[in-house]
């Protein structure tokens, strides 16, 4: 098993602790974590010194993910200079947020999303989701070529059209080569059932976000599967993540697992958590 965690849980955690980042890289590659996930402004920002100490500890970038406003701004440059960066790290993988719908599209994609047929209707005609659509194609063709993948995933804000499976698999279909980052907490968020959106999504899965969420008891009747979306260690939540991480292994998943938790209190003590969870994992189907 592939394990990652996010570069920011590492630069959260030297804030919280005070510890250098050079040794709270050298304690994850310690705890067994091969990679880590990384924003790619955060890395071009400090790239000598981030590069440095990734190869000093042999860990990799798992992938690279950027934050866009292409409804507004459908402007590829930025995203081929991301594609050319996992292609200069090996990364293999780039996560893009294409950008997000005004509060009015937003209110017309919620009610058209109970019936399948609307929602594709609505999608096919939105200027904006049109852009978005149109960039990634463009983006995804360039990546190809460059022997790196472009996904989406599943990402937790009403704004976002792409937070529900049936957005994801709109998208699927209508951009070639484009796949799935699969996000094991973000479905909780839009109330979808996670393990309904894995199955139905599985062949598009390339790599894995293994968020976990936690009860919140202020949470009031009427949401099915959100039972809160607090913060918690990976196999720390309500979630079924045993069952969907054992299915992924059993499948053939060979891609990263890559610990996602931002805004833990103590992020060093909760990636070791959810490592010593991922690793229960892993041999259990050795």
């Amino acid at each position: 098993m592939k394990k990652s965690v996010f570069y920011d849980h590492l630069i959260e955690a030297c804030s919280q602790s005070g510890l250098p980042i050079e040794q709270a890289i050298s304690k994850i590659r310690d705890m067994g974590v091969d990679a880590v996930e990384i924003n790619l402004t955060m890395l071009l920002n400090d790239e000598e010194h981030i590069s440095r100490m990734l190869h000093e500890n042999d860990l990799k970038i798992s992938s690279i993910y950027e934050m866009y406003d292409w409804g507004n701004k459908p402007d590829p440059a930025r995203a081929k200079v991301q594609v050319d960066t996992a292609a200069k790290y090996d990364a293999g993988r780039i996560l893009i947020v294409p950008g997000f719908l005004s509060s009015m599209e937003t209110r017309h994609l919620k009610k058209v999303s109970i019936d399948k047929e609307k929602l594709f209707d609505f999608m096919d005609h939105d200027k904006k989701i049109e852009n978005m659509k149109r960039v990634l194609i463009e983006v995804t063709d360039y990546a190809m070529s460059k022997g790196v993948t472009v996904t989406l995933e599943d990402f937790d804000s009403d704004k976002a059209p792409y937070a529900t499976s049936d957005e994801l698999e709109w998208f699927m279909k209508n951009v070639d080569g484009l796949r799935f980052t699969f996000d094991c907490g973000n479905f909780a968020y839009s109330d979808e059932d996670a393990c309904k959106a894995y199955q139905k999504l599985q062949k598009s899965i390339v790599h894995v976000h293994c968020k976990d969420r936690g009860i919140d008891p202020t949470i009031k009747n009427g949401l099915k599967n959100n039972r809160g979306l607090v913060t918690v260690p990976t196999g720390g939540g309500y979630l079924p993540l045993k069952e969907i991480l054992t299915d992924l292994i059993r499948s053939g998943y060979s891609g990263y697992f890559v610990i996602e938790h931002f805004g833990a209190a103590d992020q060093m003590a909760t990636i070791e958590r959810s490592v010593k969870f991922l690793n229960e994992i892993d041999k259990c189907n050795a």
